[in-house]
């Protein structure tokens, strides 16, 4: 969203793009009225949207599409029917995005200090765009033993692996771009 005050830090902040992550979900067999779906973490939380709400606001929206390499469309049908399915109305973590920002503002505070910040303050039990995204695909890999790894960040640790923003899946060599590539 171009002309979000919350798009436009998030971009800064991350010298990306891209300001929000979210997956389009397509089954013939479930979606009936035509239109495909959204599933993303927004404002109340994991929630569902025709991909129309976005497609119908270009003047102040702007899409990228990228796919994950790898899935059959078996797989990718089933991959969207799991995780992504299951969690429909888990909040949102708004306290990782005052973590996050607190991060850029005190980026030069020592680690251990931000770290301590971030453990505190983090719900393993919430979402927001990107991290929703990322324990989506390694929640599918996990069980599918999908071949490919998803974002090689060190998973060692909290801050890392809670910190994926949407320039990481911009970046992130596992999925192929399909229209608008940008980072």
């Amino acid at each position: 969203n171009r002309r979000s005050l919350l798009s436009r830090s998030i971009r800064w902040r991350t010298k990306s793009y891209w300001s929000h992550t979210a997956l389009v979900f397509k089954d013939r067999n479930v979606i009936r009225f035509g239109s495909p779906l959204i599933i993303e973490a927004f404002n109340k939380g994991i929630e569902i949207h025709k991909l129309q709400k976005y497609t119908d606001r270009f003047e102040i929206i702007d899409i990228g599409v990228k796919r994950f390499k790898g899935l059959t469309s078996k797989q990718r049908a089933e991959f969207a029917k799991s995780f992504m399915l299951n969690n429909i109305d888990v909040p949102y973590d708004y306290s990782r995005l005052v973590s996050f920002f607190f991060g850029g503002v005190f980026g030069k505070a020592p680690s251990k200090i931000v770290r301590f910040f971030q453990k505190k303050t983090i719900r393993t039990d919430a979402f927001v765009c990107s991290t929703f995204i990322h324990k989506a695909f390694h929640h599918f890999q996990k069980h599918k033993h999908v071949g490919s790894t998803f974002l090689t960040h060190e998973e060692k640790e909290l801050a890392q692996e809670e910190s994926i923003v949407p320039a990481d899946i911009a970046s992130d060599e596992n999925f192929e771009w399909l229209f608008n590539k940008r980072k």
